[in-house]
Order: structure tokens, then sequence, then C-alpha cells
């Protein structure tokens, strides 16, 4: 029984994650829901690399008029990114990665960017791919995403079965896959018509 565990679980978790060779890109967009730094931590360091000179913050509603962006915000201003290189899409919506794809592609039409690249945690990144690529590239809007798994995360691939907590993560992430694979809600394709 183990040995069928060695194989097909590894297989599930690194199913889960994508990561694209990244090039300079207009915008670096930062996927909101992990405020303890390790998505704004690698957005900075892609910043000072040159890949990008503007980040996106997408938010999240994290209590009465306060979003998630505004404390990423916090971070990369101490981790010393310039303020005039830095946008909030606070994020008030509900519909998690959706509502990123479509805030972010607002954002990117309104300053004329061609190219972005998705920063997300790594077991998020196919299901990330998947929306962005849906919302971006419907209709020919033509924005070139690149995805980006920020490293360093608790999520191991080869791992995961072994934590309740990484169990339950996979288990969700798979559940939500494969319900964006079904159900594709129609305002994520209709956005910028």
């Amino acid at each position: 029984m183990y040995s069928s565990h060695a194989l097909w679980f590894p297989f599930l978790g690194r199913f889960l994650v994508v990561s694209d060779n990244l090039e300079k890109s207009d915008v670096i967009i930062v996927l909101g829901t992990h405020t303890k730094g390790a998505r704004v931590d690698w957005a900075a360091k892609l910043y000072r690399k040159g890949l990008a000179n503007k980040i996106i913050m997408c938010g999240y509603q994290a209590g009465w008029k306060t979003s998630t962006a505004e404390i990423m915000k916090k971070q990369a201003l101490y981790l010393g990114i310039p303020e005039d290189a830095i946008i909030l899409d606070y994020g008030w919506n509900t519909n998690g990665t959706w509502d990123n794809a479509i805030n972010s592609l607002k954002i990117v039409k309104e300053n004329s960017f061609k190219s972005a690249i998705v920063i997300t945690s790594n077991y998020h990144t196919r299901r990330a791919r998947f929306a962005f690529n849906k919302v971006f590239n419907n209709k020919n809007k033509g924005v070139r995403i690149l995805i980006s798994a920020c490293p360093g995360g608790s999520f191991s691939p080869g791992h995961w079965w072994k934590s309740r907590k990484l169990t339950e993560s996979v288990f969700l992430e798979y559940t939500k896959l494969i319900y964006y694979l079904l159900f594709t809600p129609d305002y994520a394709l209709e956005v910028g018509d």
C-alpha cells in the first residue's frame, strides 16, 4: 500500500504546481490571501531584479474598511519598494482568484500593460494560471501571463500527505480546480468587453 502512496501522492502534489520561466514584464501581480509576507517578499526580489516596474497587490476584505492589499503594501514599502510602483486592488468582492484576475485585468488595461507575472503559493499556481488565462486571453485581450510559484512555502509536493493541514489544502485545491474547470462564471469572461 505504501508503494502506491509513494507513486501517486507526489504526482498529485506536483500536478498542482506550475511555474513559468520568468522574463521582463510590465507588472507583477501578487495574489493576496497570504499576509505573512512570503509573496510580497518574492515580488520585491523580482522587482529589484528588474523584471517589472509596477506591482499590483490583490487584496480581499480583512475587516471593516480594511483590505489585505493595504497590509501587503506596508510590507512592500518596508522592503524598499517605492510607493509609486505599487498599485492596490482592494478586492472587496469575495470570489477569490476569479476576482483577482478580473480586477487585475481592469488595472492592466487602464495602464496599457501587455505582460504580467502572477505570484501565488505553489499549490495554487495551476488554478491561478487557469483563471488568469481565461480572463486575460478571452476575446483576444492578449496580455501575456507568466506564473511564478512563491518559494519557501509550507507545501511540499512530494510529502504533502504527511500533514493533515496540507492534506486538507490539497483536497480543497483539487475541489476548487475541478469546480473552476466545470463552471467558469460568465462574469469572468465578460470583463472588459
